[in-house]
């Protein structure tokens, strides 16, 4: 009995709903060229959501781009279901998101960059472009999309941490500062629902 659920795995009823719930919505997710952000835009591409992708490097976004149209084409319909949007100004990248897309129903914080390297060895600008990229990035397009998701009254905004923004770890000290930074995402709901 036990190896026969194992090998007939079932969809619970929790992955039934996100499906059904994500399905048509638009989702822009940051970091979308590699890793957590990669690996969301083809899943979420799967389900059928409408995508916003960003990341720093154009090229590796293209790639991942070009993967979900081949991939899931007949879910996506159309080439412009898809959009690999520009992140460097981040009024252009609104600008772009805002005529091709009137909302966006899910933004999925995910960009970032990680650090390797020991606190003495490591340059002032480096810990300056890690809590430029990772944290204030993140507010601040955290900030001009929950302006229109509080206007339209719906929205979601999920922001991917790390445990090393809690616990801390050797060799990544400005990262987990960036991290422990964002720790206050959490209560963005309960500070929307005050103004």
């Amino acid at each position: 009995m036990l190896c026969t659920n194992v090998l007939n795995r079932r969809k619970s009823p929790s992955q039934q709903l996100i499906k059904t719930e994500l399905r048509g919505k638009v989702v822009w997710v940051t970091g979308a060229s590699s890793g957590i952000g990669e690996e969301l835009a083809y899943q979420l591409s799967k389900i059928g959501a409408f995508l916003a992708i960003s990341a720093r490097r154009e090229d590796e976004l293209e790639r991942v781009k070009k993967k979900c149209l081949r991939k899931y084409k007949l879910l996506l319909h159309a080439s412009s279901s898809t959009l690999a949007v520009e992140v460097q100004i981040l009024k252009k990248t609104c600008y772009i998101y805002r005529c091709i897309f009137p909302e966006i129903d899910v933004l999925v914080n995910n960009g970032g960059r990680s650090q390797r390297s020991l606190f003495m060895d490591t340059n002032l600008d480096v810990y300056s472009a890690i809590m430029e990229l990772n944290y204030l990035g993140t507010i601040s397009l955290t900030k001009h999309v929950l302006k229109h998701m509080i206007e339209r009254k719906r929205g979601k905004i999920v922001t991917v941490s790390s445990v090393m923004g809690i616990m801390g770890a050797p060799l990544a000290s400005g990262y987990c500062a960036s991290k422990h930074a964002l720790q206050p995402c959490k209560f963005l709901a309960t500070d929307s629902a005050l103004a």
